[in-house]
Order: C-alpha cells, then sequence, then structure tokens
C-alpha cells in the first residue's frame, strides 16, 4: 500500500508503528536536507511531519518538527525566515520544555530576527538620507563581476558534491525505510498466526 505523506488524511488507518516510520523517515529527511543546504525542502518536509503528528497528538514528534523547521527557517537566514524561526522555536520549547537545544534556538533566533530588523532599519535609513548616494560603496573597477565569476565556479563544485550526497542520502534513507517496512509486515504475519 502506497501512501501519500503530503496528505494526513490517507494516514489515518496507518498501524502505529509505520505512522511513527513515516514521521521519522520525515523527519530524517529534513535533517539530511538541512545538512545540504535545501532550506525549502526540510521546511516542507517538517510541516508535512508536523501535521501528521498534531493530527494524531504526538506532541514529540511535533516538538522536533518544529525544532527542525526552526533550524530550516533560521538558515535561510532572511528577516521573515527569521521571524518564523522564532515563532516554530518557541512553539517546540512550549511542547517540550524539558529540551535545553530548544530553549537555546529560541533565544538565538529571537536574537537574529532583532538584529536583521535593526540592521535593515539602518539601511532604510542610509538610503533614505540626503547626504549619500543610494550606491556609494560599490566598487566601478570590474572586481564585482570577478567575484561573481570567482564564487560560480566554487558554487559549481560544491553542487557537484552536494548531488553525490544527496543521491546517497536517499539511498540510504530508502533502504533503511524498505528494511523498517519489511520488519512491520513480519510483525503483522506472525501477529496473524
Amino acid at each position: 500500500m502506497l501512501v501519500d505523506a503530503t496528505t494526513p488524511s490517507s494516514c489515518g488507518a496507518l498501524h502505529p508503528t509505520a505512522r511513527a516510520l513515516l514521521l521519522s523517515t520525515l523527519l530524517n529527511g529534513a535533517r539530511a536536507s538541512l545538512a545540504q543546504g535545501r532550506w525549502e525542502q526540510c521546511v516542507r518536509c517538517c510541516s508535512v511531519a508536523l501535521t501528521h503528528a498534531l493530527q494524531h497528538g504526538d506532541d514529540a514528534a511535533a516538538a522536533k518538527a518544529l525544532y527542525w523547521r526552526a533550524c530550516g527557517r533560521e538558515a535561510e537566514g532572511t528577516r521573515a525566515g527569521l521571524t518564523g524561526a522564532t515563532r516554530d522555536a518557541g512553539k517546540a520549547s512550549a511542547l517540550a520544555p524539558a529540551d535545553p537545544l530548544a530553549r537555546q534556538l529560541a533565544a538565538r533566533t529571537r536574537r537574529r530576527a532583532d538584529a536583521a530588523t535593526l540592521r535593515e532599519q539602518r539601511q532604510c535609513a542610509a538610503m533614505f538620507s540626503g547626504s549619500q548616494a543610494l550606491y556609494a560603496d560599490a566598487p566601478d573597477d570590474g572586481s564585482r563581476e570577478e567575484g561573481q565569476q570567482q564564487k560560480r565556479v566554487r558554487d559549481g563544485a560544491w553542487t557537484t558534491r552536494i548531488k553525490r550526497f544527496r543521491a546517497a542520502a536517499y539511498l540510504v534513507i530508502i533502504a533503511r525505510l524498505l528494511w523498517q517496512l519489511h520488519a512491520v509486515r513480519m510483525h503483522a504475519l506472525r501477529a496473524r498466526r
């Protein structure tokens, strides 16, 4: 039986062990995506896992999903991402008050969000002050284009490494999922006898 993990209603009839396996796979996929720098994928996996966990009243899995989603949003580095990370980390620390990592993440994201807001306010103030030009600090000697070319070469090498790592990580996750599903089936067969 195939399960569409993006719709929690399709997982309502799952055995609790299979549901736990699904949550574990989604959260491990989110951690792998975060390690590979694919923050959007991490946030999506955590959102699906959070929906499943909340639907079935699994507070521990919900706290983990909120924690890893906050990590993904923090890694984005945008002000909106940091605001969302602060909100998710606060909810995670509320669900798991004994977890020091959730409290540390909440404090760190709050500091970073405040710093990003302050930096943005300063940039806007400098942009609209009449004494400075808008792009006064931009170099005109062509060094900007050279830096962008070096960045493209460096990013190409990292992209190749990330693709190889991603393929290996997916194979490991799929093998683990298949093995655990096999164990669940064998357990169900033994229970019937």
